[in-house]
C-alpha cells in the first residue's frame, strides 16, 4: 500500500515538473509583445500600436474573442489600423499573458470590462473606439 502511495505521489510529482518546465519553454518561444499594466489583484497584457501618420483619431481598442489572444486581432486587424490611427490591443483576463485576478469571476463580461477599463485608465487612454471580436 505504501508503495503505491509513493508511485502516486511520485507521478504527480513528475507531472507538474513536467508542466512547469513545458510552461516556461512555450513563454521563452512566446515573450509578451507589449506591457504588462497593474490591474486590481494582477496584470493585464496591452499592445499599444502608434501610427505612422499624425494620430488626431480617437484611438482603437481592440479586444479578442473567447479562445485567443491579441496577436490574433494584432496580425488580422492591428497592423493595418495602426498606419493612421493609435491602436491598443488588450489580452483579456486569463488569456495569453493576462492574469486572472479575481479567478472564475473575471470569466464575467463585466469582471473583464471592468479590467480592461482600469489597464486603459493606466495608459492615459479616456475615451476610444471599442471593436471586439
Amino acid at each position: 500500500m505504501i508503495i503505491f502511495l509513493v508511485l502516486i505521489i511520485a507521478a504527480i510529482g513528475a507531472g507538474a515538473a513536467i508542466t512547469v518546465l513545458a510552461t516556461a519553454r512555450i513563454e521563452a518561444a512566446h515573450p509578451a509583445v507589449g506591457q504588462l499594466v497593474k490591474v486590481a489583484g494582477g496584470r493585464l497584457h496591452v499592445l499599444e500600436l502608434r501610427p505612422t501618420l499624425a494620430e488626431e483619431a480617437l484611438p482603437i481598442v481592440l479586444v479578442h474573442g473567447a479562445s485567443g489572444n491579441l496577436q490574433d486581432l494584432c496580425l488580422a486587424l492591428g497592423d493595418r489600423l495602426a498606419g493612421n490611427r493609435r491602436v491598443i490591443l488588450v489580452d483579456r483576463p486569463g488569456h495569453g499573458w493576462s492574469d486572472r485576478p479575481g479567478g472564475a469571476a473575471d470569466a464575467s463580461p463585466a469582471h473583464q470590462a471592468a479590467l480592461i477599463a482600469q489597464a486603459l485608465d493606466c495608459i492615459g487612454i479616456k475615451h476610444f473606439v471599442p471593436f471586439a471580436h
